[in-house]
């Protein structure tokens, strides 16, 4: 996407760092450039106050007085015109998505503040004992000790492709498929895709990867697809929301929302209901974040920031599944867990190997029962009932097949990519 290459992503770490120096360097230019051409002005005005009869002055003169303009007005210029177009071209979007300072503000906290924030994230983590994950050179292979799960044990393989980035495995069992997914780089390439009428207007996610597929230049590439984030949608999803702040409407649940490095909203202000939010970290290490209702929007605003630059992407949902390898004791927030429903949900085996769940017939138990099976360390169920969907595009295909789902129009998308 940098000048004439837009095959290359926003999201590539190599293009935000090159567009945050320009961006830096024309904010120093607009600086220091002015402050020079001011001092040449001044410099030629003064001879010119000495010595009125000095016409080779006046060209000076009038030659500094334009640089001070323009090197003022220039880089301001760019910024205004980039900032207008926003993402309504490629080089724009990924303009904007740039920032120096990738690592988010610092937020300060008085000692004696009762409502401190941990150092560490998830403490949790870090105990002595607790299971970590590792990475995996190559996928866990269905059928072994490591990989018990049923895919291998009774399921039948729908589709298979391994690339030398991510390899996919998809089974059928029973009512619900099981799709084994080993990627390179987690962190880069699990991605997310917005409506482009993100707020006014909702598509079915098959529509919004196949738009995924045409702006980030995937026709060649395996990509599968799946559900992200529950939305709010007026008098009907979520409606309390939506009438406490009518911005929140056919868009995703939670009040941060990133996609691809992007913050696309970040309404700290706002806190309705809880949600929580996973997110791969720069570790790709799937994190989980409790966005906690409150009134006090500075403690949202801090929790928001302890966020913003740790993830490229939220999926916002209602519960998580599994925790450090152990069932999560989360067990009310999400919609009728003992019931047999449309579910969806996914996890991580390790820093490269992940499982998505998908399909009917399936309670809050069951999917945490395939995820200890295999062996995941954190798991988090997405948005349900008609919500579902597991897509799936073959590298050098242009068809992006259904799976099973897809029926519901949505607000975004996650996919996996090479």
């Amino acid at each position: 996407m940098f000048l004439l290459d837009v095959a290359s992503s926003c999201s590539d770490p190599g293009l935000q760092s090159i567009l945050a120096t320009v961006k830096r360097i024309l904010s120093l230019f607009q600086i220091i450039g002015p402050i020079l051409a001011l001092v040449s002005f001044s410099i030629h005005l003064t001879h010119l106050v000495r010595d009125p009869d000095d016409k080779k002055r006046l060209p000076k003169l009038r030659n500094s007085a334009i640089a001070l303009l323009v090197l003022f007005f220039i880089p301001m210029s760019i910024n205004v015109l980039f900032g207008w177009l926003d993402d309504s071209t490629v080089f724009s979007s990924c303009w904007n998505s740039a920032n120096f300072n990738t690592g988010g503000s610092g937020t300060y906290q008085p000692i004696d503040d009762p409502d401190k924030s941990q150092m560490i994230i998830n403490p949790g983590d870090y105990e002595k004992g607790t299971p970590k994950p590792s990475y995996s050179p190559t996928p866990y292979s269905p059928g072994t000790s490591s990989s018990p799960g049923p895919g291998a044990t009774s399921g039948t393989l729908v589709k298979q492709e391994n690339k030398e980035t991510l390899k996919v495995s998809i089974y059928k069992v029973n009512t619900y498929y099981i799709t084994e997914i080993w990627v390179k780089n987690a962190y880069l390439q699990l991605n997310k895709y917005d409506s482009p009428n993100y707020g006014s207007s909702l598509y079915r996610p098959g529509d919004l990867l196949s738009k995924a597929v045409s702006q980030d230049n995937l026709s060649n590439k395996l990509v599968v697809g799946f559900n992200a984030s529950g939305f709010y949608l007026k008098n009907t999803y979520d409606n309390a929301s939506v009438q406490a702040y009518p911005a929140y409407d056919r868009t995703s649940v939670g009040s941060l929302v990133i996609t691809n490095g992007r913050v696309v909203r970040n309404a700290y202000s706002h806190a309705v209901k809880t949600w929580y939010i996973a997110g791969v970290d720069t570790s790709n290490r799937l994190q989980i974040y409790e966005d906690a209702a409150t009134k006090d929007a500075s403690a949202k605003k801090a929790w928001s920031e302890s966020v913003i630059g740790n993830i490229r992407n939220t999926f916002t949902f209602a519960s998580p599944l599994v925790t450090n390898g152990q069932a999560s004791s989360v067990t009310t927030s999400m919609p009728s867990p003992g019931s047999s429903l449309n579910r969806q949900a996914i996890c991580q085996i390790d820093y490269n190997n992940f499982i998505l769940i998908t399909g009917s017939n399936l309670s809050r138990q069951d999917m945490i029962n395939i995820m200890l099976n295999y062996h995941c360390q954190t798991g988090t169920n997405f948005d349900g009932g008609g919500s579902i969907a597991l897509l799936y595009k073959g590298s050098g295909s242009s068809n992006i097949e259904t799976i099973i789902g897809n029926r519901r129009s949505l607000t975004e998308v996650g996919y996996f990519t090479e």
